[in-house]
């Protein structure tokens, strides 16, 4: 597997996310604490280049630090509901990345620590996409990673 840019940090509370991740990826070390307090944090770590999140914790504070961190890097927030909607909300609100299956989880923080986001208006990536073999999966993790670009093109700073 290719070498990371930076560390994918991983705020778990399911074993289940935190072995899927760590099969595939070279993880920092999962913790239990303030899931706010590890965002500021890990948004301001220059080593972690992807936030992985599987509990909000207090959804109100949750998204006002969120809103913050997403606009320097990527939030993946695993919802084993599905994309609810406030979900959605959330998404819209703050940029997060909201993923229901484990597969997608990996390809999206794959795709998010390989490969290096857009910059400009072009939307464009390039280079080889690090996503599963199953094509519609590699999209939809494209497509996720694409509405997250566009969101923070239009973040007011």
């Amino acid at each position: 597997m290719d070498s990371l840019p930076g560390e994918v940090a991983v705020l778990a509370r399911s074993e289940a996310v935190l072995a899927a991740l760590v099969d595939v990826l070279p993880v920092c070390s999962y913790v239990r604490a303030d899931d706010a307090e590890m965002l500021a944090h890990w948004g301001d770590d220059p080593a972690t280049t992807v936030i992985v999140v599987d509990s909000l914790g207090d959804p109100r504070e949750f998204s006002q630090v969120a809103a913050q961190v997403s606009r320097r890097k990527p939030i993946v927030v695993f919802s084993p509901t599905g994309v609810t909607p406030a979900m959605a909300a959330l998404t819209r609100v703050t940029g997060v990345i909201v993923v229901d299956g484990l597969r997608d989880l990996v390809d999206t923080v794959r795709l998010l620590a390989c490969q290096p986001l857009p910059l400009g208006q072009d939307g464009l990536f390039g280079g080889r996409v690090p996503c599963s073999a199953n094509p519609e999966q590699a999209v939809r993790a494209l497509a996720r990673v694409a509405a997250y670009v566009e969101w923070r093109r239009a973040a007011p700073a």
